[in-house]
This record gives structure tokens, C-alpha cells and sequence, in this order.
């Protein structure tokens, strides 16, 4: 049985700690690995939504952001370095009123730094959104945003 960490960064502060479930109200961050090291959690976090991907596949830095206009495409990068294992990992984007927009998902190897996902918004409402990220066939974390 594969076991899951949580990390969260509040603040200046990095909290580590085991998670049975995950609170659909807010972002968590949660890796499949033994342990998370303040090196592991970056400025982004394990995970990332933005506007655009740098070369190693992860969000840029300057293009994180937790708004997004129709028309365009929202990124969500997972940073996995640090799986122990194989996985697959899925995105389910949900509209306003928690109705599936879009969803995908790969198989990852561990030997992976980085895997991303995208979504184009040109049909989307506007209003609330929320990026359910799926390992493993499990519910790992909601990463909240707006369509405007």
C-alpha cells in the first residue's frame, strides 16, 4: 500500500504531515513519496496552475496565476521528482457548479521531474473553477481558480 504526504506552505512555514483526506474547500499540496524535504516544495509548490510552461515542463514562474481568460488555455504542472513509483496521474477540470469541463490523464514513470496538463477555456463559463488532481485513481488535491 503506498502511502501519502502532505506538505503545505503557510507562510515562511513548510508543514509536513499524513493526509486521509483531502478538505474539497481548499488547495493541498500532496506528493506520493516517503518523504518532503523543504527542497522538494519550491517557491510554486508542488503544484502549479499558469499560463504558460518553461522547458522542463513545469509552470513558469512568471506565469503563475489563479485567474484565466476565456480563450485562452490554463497549465497545471505536478512536480513529481520525488515519486517512489510509477503513477497515473489525472486532471479533472471542473466549471461553476462543479460540472466536468475537461479531464486527462497519463501514466507517469518515477524517473519524471515534471508532468503538466492543459486545458482550453474558449467554452468555458465564466465564475469559479477547480482542477481536481487524480493519483492513482484517487483524489489527491482541488486547485482553485477563476475563468473571467
Amino acid at each position: 500500500m503506498r502511502s501519502w504526504a502532505a506538505a503545505a506552505v503557510v507562510g515562511p512555514l513548510l508543514v509536513v504531515g499524513v493526509v486521509g483526506c483531502v478538505d474539497r474547500g481548499e488547495a493541498r499540496t500532496l506528493r506520493a513519496q516517503d518523504a518532503i524535504t523543504e527542497t522538494a516544495v519550491a517557491s510554486q509548490g508542488v503544484y502549479a496552475l499558469g499560463t504558460s510552461l518553461n522547458r522542463e515542463g513545469a509552470v513558469a514562474r512568471d506565469a503563475v496565476s489563479e485567474s484565466f481568460g476565456r480563450g485562452g488555455e490554463v497549465f497545471l504542472s505536478i512536480d513529481v521528482r520525488s515519486a517512489s513509483a510509477d503513477s497515473t496521474i489525472g486532471v479533472i477540470w471542473h466549471g461553476p457548479a462543479g460540472v466536468v469541463l475537461h479531464r486527462e490523464s497519463r501514466d507517469v514513470p518515477k524517473s519524471a521531474h515534471y508532468v503538466a496538463f492543459s486545458a482550453p477555456t474558449t467554452h468555458w463559463p465564466r465564475g469559479e473553477c477547480t482542477a481536481a488532481v487524480v493519483i492513482d485513481g484517487r483524489v489527491v488535491a482541488q486547485l482553485p481558480f477563476t475563468v473571467v
